[in-house]
């Protein structure tokens, strides 16, 4: 029985793995059971001949909230709620802001101190560049009353642009997060990344995990978490005022930059 209340758990996880409820397997099922303690035969009939039906009918009556996928042990989820970013100032509108006001390296300098290996392609198609600089953020801390500024891992900048005044905007940084979760030794997900309606998966890039998302104005945005040869994990962040099939080319020609 047991074994048969796995199988019927592990199909109904595989086919409702693309949604999620607010009523989890395990919360139907200790529902059910606290209702049944005292009838062991119809408690051990749950798996087989009330879980569909109850599970079924809580989709009905729940709805789904958002659509979810695993990646490298992490819990990818992409809201169904519309969200407005009319407001949101991307590196589109800050990049030289960010410059500024933040402690920065050039490319060597860069390399040097960088934990993730910076790509720089330097020609994209029909695209110049501009500007590309490292960008050290820092971080306020209070530590036994003491306030102070600690310095972040070094991300890297790029600020392209063509002919019709287009631009592109390229964030190299290293993901902490989703390295934890490619080399966790367990398997459990203790990770999850959040997106908003309408961000779609990106299927050409192969074990990698890209996303694509509007973010209105005319602005869209590749995120691409790529993994590096020594298990780890570097992030793009690509911005721009162009149509997403571009996007995704700029996002190909970083990965395979050096």
């Amino acid at each position: 029985m047991k074994q048969i209340e796995s199988n019927i758990k592990r199909v109904m996880e595989e086919a409702l793995g693309q949604s999620t409820t607010s009523l989890s397997y395990d919360d139907i099922k200790q529902k059910y059971l606290k209702a049944n303690k005292k009838n062991i035969r119809l408690s051990k009939l749950f798996s087989t001949a009330v879980l569909i039906p109850i599970l079924l009918l809580s989709l009905l009556i729940v709805g789904f909230s958002y659509y979810k996928f695993i990646w490298v042990n992490a819990n990818i989820q992409i809201k169904n709620e519309s969200q407005d970013f009319s407001d949101y100032k991307t590196p589109l509108e800050s990049f030289y802001e960010i410059l500024e006001t933040n402690k920065t390296k050039d490319l060597i300098e860069s390399r040097k101190i960088s934990i993730f290996p910076i790509r720089v392609p330097y020609k994209l198609n029909n695209f110049e560049r501009i500007k590309g600089s490292g960008v050290i953020f820092q971080m306020a801390t209070d530590i036994d009353g003491v306030h102070k500024l600690v310095d972040m891992p070094l991300e890297y900048f790029e600020l392209y642009q063509n002919k019709e005044g287009k631009k592109v905007v390229v964030r190299q940084k290293f993901s902490d997060s989703m390295t934890e979760q490619l080399n966790a030794n367990s398997k459990r997900i203790h990770f999850t990344s959040r997106y908003p309606k309408g961000t779609k998966r990106l299927n050409s890039f192969g074990n990698d995990l890209a996303l694509i998302m509007d973010l209105q104005l005319g602005r869209k945005k590749i995120i691409l978490y790529h993994i590096e040869e020594n298990s780890k994990v570097t992030e793009f962040d690509i911005y721009g005022t162009v149509d997403g099939s571009v996007l995704e080319a700029i996002a190909h020609t970083y990965i395979n930059a050096k």
